[in-house]
């Protein structure tokens, strides 16, 4: 017997083998990264690369039927062919919801917004008030602010969830729009915190204005902001006075001076910080932060500001020079050492048409001007600093409008600017970086959560996508000009209604 050639044969075997293992496992590797990446055989045997659907809804459980065939149950995800499809959800004792969906080869799509809506509903009625003036709710649909014509008790209610809370809110000590009694003014503007605890508002009676913070867990912590920003800066020329160590005259004429410069108006109000002790305020056209905890009003960021917008620690804003007869648009980082000038604009558009907003989704920021119909979404990882050799921000999308907005802004959650202008309503789907358009019956357009938009017509709640789809009458005797929403655990909507006694607040329990 030869046994080197049988080793030699032994061993070219083994190669072989080891050859074949790894060609198999290179083979498998390539089966599986092609499956994870959406590649079947469709039913001509040839290989196509498919995409896959996220389908969630509320409440979870409904069937998902995808181009008549039912494929499974919410929460799921499916890969489908790319090309048309058409989705139907259907849960026993629910509405049903459709939606014609394009699927991308080796791309998601996640319809995370259905809700359906239970058609026999448990109705409650919280409250009959004959002299409702207003109803809003929390950004975080945690919270309702709602108050009576020409009573200075406001109501605040909580535990949405499940047993409400309600308590009164007495602004009559913070607000100089109560006299005898009687609350003189309207509310104009709220602006919730983050756990919404505290508000800002703005309240305005005939010509006058004022901001107000209020602090509904703790009442006496609640504050005046016009006439607090007054006294901050009252202190400041003490300070200044003392500093450069006046004699009484010529204190006298330094404060008269300093007081002639600046009327201390405010005209803006966002939030900086989560506890609402910081305040970002235009007063007078500037923009400078407020303190409250250490009662100081900081140096001013930007001049000549006719209205910004905030978003984390940057700031959009729109510069009035009237010496050049234009408007500029630009952002401000804070703690950078300048602005960014982003745009130039002609002053014969006309300030009540320009708009700027900015918001953060998928660890993107995005910027949105409108100026006139002109729209433009521009995105970046970070902003640049003043002294950045590159201020260019890549332009993401430029479409024009089918009208001029009345206003445009950031929805609740972050992932659409959204405009109206009458019965028209504008939408960028950040996600999909998208512009819808369309018309509603009525111009009193709202968010009923974060994805569904709803509208009263004829004393009827219609109820619709951001998108537009699945438009539904859910309610009847729904007054009208009132806010709605559905709590944060997606257990009840909240409305006003209206009844032979007046108007009612009611909750319809979904779930």
């Amino acid at each position: 017997m030869d046994f080197d050639k049988e080793k030699r044969n032994q061993l070219i075997r083994v190669v072989i083998v080891d050859v074949i293992s790894f060609i198999a496992v290179i083979f498998m590797v390539f089966v599986l990264v092609a499956v994870v990446k959406g590649w079947r055989l469709n039913r001509k045997l040839e290989f196509e690369q498919y995409g896959m659907v996220q389908a969630e809804s509320l409440p979870t459980g409904a069937k998902v039927i995808a181009d008549g065939r039912e494929i499974a149950e919410t929460n799921i995800s499916k890969l489908l062919s790319a090309g048309e499809h058409e989705i139907v959800l259907k849960k026993d004792g629910y509405d049903t919801w459709s939606k014609k969906i394009s699927i991308t080869s080796g791309k998601l799509l996640r319809l995370k917004y259905p809700r359906l809506f239970k058609q026999s509903r448990e109705t409650e009625v919280l409250a009959t008030e004959k002299d409702l003036s207003f109803f809003e709710t929390a950004t975080n649909h945690r919270a309702i602010l709602y108050g009576l014509k020409e009573s200075p008790k406001f109501k605040y209610v909580t535990n949405l969830e499940g047993d409400i809370t309600t308590s009164e809110f007495d602004i009559t000590s913070v607000s100089s729009f109560v006299v005898n009694g009687k609350f003189t003014g309207s509310l104009k503007k709220i602006i919730w915190n983050e756990n919404s605890e505290k508000a800002v508002v703005n309240l305005v009676s005939g010509e006058a204005s004022e901001w107000l913070l209020l602090n509904f867990k703790e009442a006496t912590k609640s504050v005046n902001l016009t006439k607090t920003i007054s006294n901050f800066a009252d202190k400041d020329i003490e300070k200044i006075v003392q500093e450069k160590k006046l004699e009484a005259k010529e204190a006298e004429d330094f404060t008269k001076t300093e007081k002639a410069k600046n009327s201390y108006v405010i005209s803006e109000v966002q939030i900086s910080d989560g506890q609402a002790t910081r305040l970002m305020m235009l007063i007078d056209g500037k923009i400078r932060e407020v303190n409250l905890n250490d009662k100081i009003i900081y140096e001013t960021m930007v001049s000549d500001v006719a209205k910004f917008s905030m978003y984390g620690s940057e700031l959009a804003f729109v510069k009035k020079l009237n010496a050049e007869k234009k408007f500029v648009i630009g952002i401000f980082k804070l703690k950078d050492t300048g602005e960014i000038k982003i745009d130039e604009v002609d002053e014969t558009v006309g300030l009540s048409h320009i708009f700027v907003n900015l918001t953060e989704f998928y660890g993107e920021k995005y910027l949105n001007t409108v100026i006139g119909q002109n729209l433009r979404i521009y995105n970046t990882d970070d902003y640049p600093n003043h002294d950045s050799e590159n201020t260019n921000l890549n332009l993401a999308l430029e479409k024009t409008l089918e009208a001029s907005p009345s206003e445009f802004y950031t929805s609740a959650n972050g992932e659409f600017f959204m405009g109206v202008s009458g019965n028209k309503v504008m939408l960028v789907n950040l996600e999909l970086m998208e512009l819808l358009q369309f018309e509603h019956q009525n111009n009193t357009i709202r968010q009923l959560d974060y994805y569904l938009m709803f509208d009263v017509v004829d004393g009827k709640m219609q109820v619709y996508d951001f998108d537009h789809d699945n438009q539904r009458t859910i309610l009847e005797n729904v007054a009208d000009g009132f806010d709605a929403v559905i709590n944060h655990n997606n257990r009840y909507l909240y409305y006003v209604g209206t009844s032979e006694n007046g108007l009612q607040i009611k909750r319809d329990k979904l779930f």
